[in-house]
């Protein structure tokens, strides 16, 4: 029973670690678009800004429905109390915990972007003299 317990633990930590990564490229893909812009003149930061959006959306989704669908599995396979289930659903794994906070953070940079990227890069632009 324990090692089952400790697969499932294992499999939310490696799911949140992917979409970390998947987040975390996100970021870069946004820096790019904006050293593009800048090279180009074409505006391409604004549009990054909807990638991550998505991303952030798409990541939160996975990551939660997964944490559910392990607390569900763990519960059908007696693998703790149901009390249990609820402590975890109220106080979540660390990783999941800063991985949700990325995505959700990510998916709100990502709308300021998308919404304002534009502006953002003339404000910018005009402090740096370019």
């Amino acid at each position: 029973m324990e090692t089952r317990r400790k697969a499932l633990r294992e499999q939310v930590d490696r799911a949140c670690e992917r979409m970390a990564i998947v987040l975390a490229i996100s970021w870069l893909f946004t820096a790019f678009s904006y050293y593009v812009t800048k090279k180009t003149g074409t505006e391409w930061f604004a549009r990054s800004g909807s990638v991550m959006a998505l991303t952030g959306a798409v990541a939160t989704f996975r990551i939660t429905g997964l944490l559910q669908k392990t607390l569900v599995t763990g519960l059908r396979e007696d693998l703790g109390s149901l009390q249990r289930g609820i402590e975890l659903s109220f106080d979540p794994p660390k990783a999941y915990q800063m991985t949700s906070y990325f995505s959700y953070l990510t998916g709100i940079v990502g709308t300021v972007i998308w919404g304002y990227g534009d502006v953002f890069f003339r404000w910018v632009s005009s402090f740096a003299g370019s």
